[in-house]
């Protein structure tokens, strides 16, 4: 093989460092879980900061769900603690339990408007309490089956007229997705 001609190694370099070549290496890492030395908490914790890098986010969590009760948290590691409280905070009600419940994603939502709404009480006191902005949540599923939920936490409400919140829902669900067929693997 010949050598790079000159400037050709730092455009290789930078193609790689786009948002569609960073989202195609962490779906691989998502889904790669056959390993002896699994770690469900540190996968979650790492799938999470995929979610935050990729998003833009402030913070993200998982929750895994079983028989509809909360089974495992694990957050990001930026903000774990905010990510957290967060999650704990849903048990009777949040982002990541009506994304599982419905098995659908929850879109872009000012927590804001929710508090105002008194929709999720306890959840949207502890975020606006936190400075979170903006909350989404998708499920973590492989076809039928729901394993959980991914919450991500977000600076700004999403401009709906822009679509930016709908291009965001759509790489935390692909990297949810790839994270339920890892989560499958590991289990079988």
């Amino acid at each position: 093989m010949g050598r790079c001609a000159p400037g050709e190694g730092r455009a290789a370099v930078k193609e790689h460092t786009t948002r569609e070549a960073r989202l195609a290496a962490a779906l691989v890492e998502v889904a790669d879980t056959l390993t002896d030395t699994f770690d469900t908490g540190d996968y979650l914790r790492r799938l999470s900061d995929h979610c935050v890098e990729l998003v833009s986010a402030w913070a993200a969590g998982v929750m895994l769900i079983d028989a509809g009760e909360p089974v495992s948290l694990a957050a990001s590691s930026r903000r774990e603690d905010v990510a957290l409280d967060l999650l704990a905070a849903q048990h009777s009600g949040g982002p990541c339990l009506g994304s599982y419940g419905s098995g659908r994603a929850v879109p872009p939502v000012s927590i804001g408007v929710a508090h105002a709404a008194t929709r999720w009480p306890e959840f949207t006191e502890r975020a606006l309490r936190h400075g979170i902005v903006a909350t989404f949540a998708v499920p973590v599923r492989r076809r039928d089956t729901l394993l959980g939920a991914l919450d991500v936490f977000v600076p700004t409400v999403p401009d709906k007229a822009s679509g930016s919140g709908r291009s965001e829902v759509l790489v935390a669900q692909a990297l949810a997705d790839a994270s339920a067929l890892g989560l499958h693997n590991q289990r079988a």
